[in-house]
C-alpha cells in the first residue's frame, strides 16, 4: 500500500473529509513527507517519498490522474 493510500484510507477514501479525529488532511501529508508544490491555480500536489501523490483542487482532495495536478477521479 502506498502512502497516499494509506492517508486516503485515514480519511475514509473521501475527497470531501478534510479532518479526522482531530488531524487535518494537509498535516497528515506533510507529516508524511510530502514534497507539496503548488500550480498558478492554487491547486496543490503532495509527492510522497514512495512516489505516490495526492491533489488539492476545486474544495477536494484524490489521487493525481494522468497529468501532474489532475484528479483521478
Amino acid at each position: 500500500m502506498t502512502i497516499a493510500e494509506k492517508i486516503s484510507r485515514k480519511f475514509h477514501d473521501d475527497g470531501q473529509i478534510w479532518v479526522v479525529e482531530g488531524q487535518r488532511f494537509q498535516d497528515a501529508c506533510e507529516e508524511a513527507d510530502a514534497h507539496i508544490e503548488q500550480s498558478a491555480n492554487n491547486r496543490y500536489r503532495y509527492v510522497f517519498p514512495d512516489g505516490s501523490v495526492l491533489v488539492e483542487s476545486d474544495g477536494g482532495w484524490d489521487y493525481e490522474g494522468d497529468r501532474p495536478f489532475s484528479w483521478r477521479g
